[in-house]
């Protein structure tokens, strides 16, 4: 074991007098108190507070003193709602999720064709492609899960790595390489290797489409207990100072579905709530939500790369699943807008592109390169980017792209708390 160099030092110091051993002990003594305060700190109250990191463990464990009697209802049947039911089921006897697009409970665990997709032509000219979950806006774009996202995934779903290996999508899992510069500044990846996964950073990187297609297996297959309803919600029921239920429109007629606890995942419509609430009796302050607009538009396009153009990819480290390159401009220098590149399952390559009080975003190459070209910090962009739009320009036939808009809906945050009770 090799000795501390301080400690080597201490002989030499004490030649030169008392006073210098002494500033070198208490520097060493408050380099050491630093280290494990910040330790502490960062350990029992940063990450505890600020992350979800914590919290992971105790996902999916058997609730002391068994699970609750009676029903839980998970209004919508999306990421969001998956997830929700997923937990409500460790906790309650039985779980009802109801969506109100019948594509998910008839073919919801399929991955789509790309060769089934629906082409059409916008009124402004460019390909589009028609989806088939018509209230999710984000159908058509990717999504990469960093490391905690996807621990907690698969301590939620242990069932999740087998699935994802049926489903043939074993590609997309792989270590965190962000590949990401933020206003010109290029940020250093945590797992910067190529090759292997180092442990604690894995990744996931999925189309949308597949996401939701990984997480309802899942669901279906690990949650007996967890069952579906094809339907819309139409309103609360009540029973004395509580939710008794929803009220469900199936095939134009309307069903009343008992509930002891009801979860709110429809989405930005958030179930209209307030007139629900009114009508069902409750009293509803008028400032129980609030809102902000950040006016952020966004657009996808989406271009399938067959297999034999693989070997004229040109980014350095092949053609392989993940983030290929992501650019986030400062905010603060007046250029609130980002550009990504991302490699899915089916050989895919989702682009997205936009940013707050963004007009006229591209919806063509040439459109799209010019985009970039006038980026805040375009200049850093590597000059494997700018020859990727020209291998995209010379094999855009084959490629077959399609567009896709995605205004997001202002975001809001519903106090529920502040419901009184009568």
């Amino acid at each position: 074991m090799s000795t501390p160099p301080f400690i080597e030092w201490l002989p030499e110091l004490h030649a030169s007098g008392p006073v210098a051993t002494k500033s070198l002990l208490i520097a060493a003594s408050i380099v050491t108190i630093y280290k494990i305060v910040g330790h502490a700190l960062r350990e029992y109250l940063i990450i505890p507070r600020t992350t979800i990191l914590k919290d992971i463990d105790s996902l999916h464990m058997p609730r002391e003193g068994g699970k609750i009697p009676g029903r839980a209802v998970v209004c919508g049947g999306s990421i969001a709602g998956i997830l929700a039911a997923a937990v409500c089921a460790d906790h309650f006897e039985s779980v009802l999720v109801i969506e109100a697009e019948a594509w998910t409970n008839e073919h919801g665990t399929e991955l789509p064709k790309i060769e089934d997709r629906v082409h059409r032509t916008t009124s402004s000219g460019y390909q589009t492609a028609t989806a088939p979950r018509t209230r999710v806006m984000q159908y058509y774009f990717s999504n990469f899960f960093q490391p905690p996202v996807y621990r907690a995934f698969t301590r939620l779903f242990p069932n999740i790595p087998r699935i994802i290996k049926e489903l043939n999508l074993g590609s997309a899992v792989l270590g965190a390489r962000l590949r990401m510069c933020f206003g010109g500044i290029d940020l250093p990846d945590p797992d910067p290797s190529e090759e292997g996964i180092a442990d604690g950073s894995i990744t996931a990187c999925l189309s949308r489409e597949a996401t939701e297609v990984v997480l309802r297996k899942a669901i279906r297959e690990s949650r007996p207990n967890v069952t579906f309803k094809t339907g819309t919600v139409s309103g609360f029921l009540k029973d004395g100072p509580g939710l008794a239920g929803v009220t469900v429109r199936v095939n134009g007629a309307e069903e009343q579905i008992q509930g002891d606890f009801v979860i709110d995942a429809a989405g930005p419509s958030q179930m209209s709530y307030s007139k629900w609430l009114s009508h069902a009796g409750f009293s509803v302050p008028s400032d129980l939500r609030l809102e902000y607009d950040a006016i952020l538009r966004y657009t996808a396009t989406t271009w399938t790369i067959p297999p034999h153009l693989h070997s004229k990819w040109p980014a350095p480290w092949g053609f392989k699943c993940g983030l290929v390159y992501t650019m986030s401009c400062d905010a603060e220098s007046g250029d609130p807008k980002v550009l990504g590149f991302t490699l899915v399952e089916n050989n895919q390559m989702l682009i997205m592109f936009g940013g707050a009080s963004v007009s006229d975003l591209p919806h063509s190459l040439p459109e799209l390169r010019a985009y970039a070209k006038n980026l805040h910090g375009a200049k850093s962009i590597p000059d494997w980017v700018w020859q990727l739009f020209d291998f995209m320009e010379e094999h855009e036939e084959e490629c077959n792209p399609f567009w896709v808009d995605s205004p997001i809906p202002p975001l809001s945050w519903v106090q529920w708390n502040k419901i009184a009770k009568d």
